[in-house]
């Protein structure tokens, strides 16, 4: 775009420079990566300190004449520094040319259910869609996996895509579990004072986009599925547009409400369908997508005066 090469690297105020950095051909570049060390020392470590082998995920330590050894405060506990070496706060690897892979930050690590998630890997991931020029990944508090995966992300100018063009991208890309729930498009991501975007904020910024909306159901078939989606999670004031796990849904509770919906002629959605369709309104869609032409849509609902 620019007509010269663009090479990342990587480095912080802490090292006073690069400590890493790809190369200009034909040094070695490697796509994805940092590059190698130059002037420094790096260490991956697991959350006890202990050294990682090639390959293996765990917390990005430097060492080196131009790494820092304490702060002008004067910390220098484990917080910091093991053994002499800094503590980044970066989570990464190194791979079999010596290259590092920076894949998140430790304090944005997010636990969904029984799965760790670093935002980061989720972020470029999305944003290497042609059509998407900013993304982000953050969490809202669920009440059985403690922590549900969302993301907001801003499309080029004209594009038409939407969440679920975004969810479709993704399968096959990143792990299912790293798959966000609920992908929202936005018109643009806030930023912090210095530009960044915090992720810590986006709940808040956000909070109006995953509200409940309470929209009632306009057929019998939505209401079915809403009333068995509100006795699986208990959800208060759930609607058919709501993102179902957003508000209380997860595997197990979906398996519930498909037992429960299966024993209702016509209506058989798998796990796969209700995750790829999270809202009572198109899982209401789906099963009337597939009953075809000779199996009659349900009535709308009406009022029945007492």
């Amino acid at each position: 775009m620019f007509g010269v090469p663009l090479l990342e690297n990587y480095g912080m105020t802490e090292t006073a420079s690069t400590v890493c950095s790809n190369l200009l051909a034909p040094g070695l570049r490697t796509r994805g990566s940092v590059g190698r060390p130059i002037g420094a020392e790096i260490r991956i470590v697991d959350a006890l300190g202990l050294e990682l082998g090639v390959g293996s995920e765990g917390e990005v330590l430097l060492r080196g004449p131009s790494v820092i050894t304490r702060y002008a405060s004067g910390e220098s506990g484990r917080d910091h520094f093991i053994d002499g070496w800094l503590r980044t706060g970066d989570v990464g690897k190194i791979d079999e040319d010596g290259c590092l892979f920076i894949r998140g930050r430790t304090k944005e690590l997010i636990k969904r259910g029984g799965h760790s998630v670093y935002p980061l890997e989720v972020d470029s991931a999305i944003l290497s869609h042609p059509e998407v020029t900013e993304a982000i990944t953050f969490s809202l508090e669920h009440p059985t996996l403690g922590e549900e995966l969302v993301a907001a992300f801003v499309p080029r100018a004209g594009s038409a895509i939407d969440g679920n063009d975004i969810r479709h991208f993704l399968e096959g890309k990143i792990s299912t579990y790293k798959i966000p729930a609920a992908i929202i498009r936005v018109g643009e991501i806030p930023k912090n004072a210095t530009g960044k975007s915090a992720r810590r904020a986006m709940r808040p910024a956000f909070a109006g986009e995953f509200a409940l909306k309470g929209v009632a159901a306009h057929s019998e078939l939505e209401g079915a599925i809403l009333e068995a989606w509100a006795r699986a999670t208990d959800a208060s004031g759930l609607g058919v547009t709501d993102n179902l796990f957003v508000h209380g849904g997860d595997p197990i509770r979906a398996q519930r409400v498909r037992d429960d919906l299966r024993q209702r002629p016509g209506v058989d959605l798998s796990l796969k369908d209700m995750i790829r369709n999270p809202t009572v309104r198109m899982q209401a869609s789906l099963v009337l997508s597939r009953a075809g032409p000779s199996v009659p849509a349900p009535s709308p609902l009406t009022e029945i005066s007492k």
